[in-house]
């Protein structure tokens, strides 16, 4: 005759059975540094930008344009009920863009608490790079994406370039929105 078990024998039962059958969990190696940040592609090249330089992945919004200011100066976009002047990255750096701007993407950056709106070709996700990847030379890049950049992470068998936003918000030209205004400074007009 068999011995009849209680629900909550049964129970402890099936407990004990599963640890004694369980695989255990393997074995962690050392866990490498990365750098965590957003993937993204302007003029034929990836780019990553640290995780903390970017707050916002977007569309492209609906924009207002501002009148005399350089091209490469969009417009402005209300996100989340602030006013964001949105940049064409490519246009500004004298790069080519091959992709339309609609299907585009802006990544948002603030800097002194002042958003910016960048647009770039497109977003390739969150990366982790490991830093055993890191090397202190780029691609083959243009002059003007290369002053921005400080080295390059080698991964995977692709290249991704550490692009500095705060360079690019920092520089004369960026600043130099007005159209006129980046001549006058080259040649000392500034008012």
């Amino acid at each position: 005759m068999s011995v009849q078990m209680t629900p909550f024998e049964k129970l402890q039962n099936l407990a004990q059975r599963s640890v004694a059958l369980a695989l255990g969990l393997p074995e962690q190696t050392v866990a490498q540094e990365t750098l965590q940040g957003i993937g993204f592609a302007l003029a034929g090249h990836a780019f990553v930008a640290q995780m903390g330089q970017v707050t916002e992945i977007l569309d492209v919004p609906v924009l207002t344009r501002i009148p005399r200011v350089e091209s490469w100066v969009l417009g402005l976009a209300n996100v989340r009920g602030r006013l964001v002047p949105v940049i064409d990255v490519a246009d500004l750096l004298g790069v080519e863009s091959s992709v339309p701007l609609r299907q585009r993407r802006m990544l948002v950056v603030e800097h002194d608490d002042h958003p910016t709106g960048l647009i770039v070709d497109a977003v390739l996700g969150m990366q982790q790079l490991p830093h055993a990847a890191w090397q202190e030379t780029t691609e083959l890049l243009p002059d003007a994406l290369s002053a921005l950049t400080d080295g390059s992470y080698v991964f995977q068998s692709k290249q991704w370039n550490l692009l500095q936003f705060n360079r690019l918000i920092q520089s004369e030209r960026f600043s130099a929105v007005a159209i006129g205004q980046s001549a006058n400074k080259a040649i000392g007009l500034e008012s």
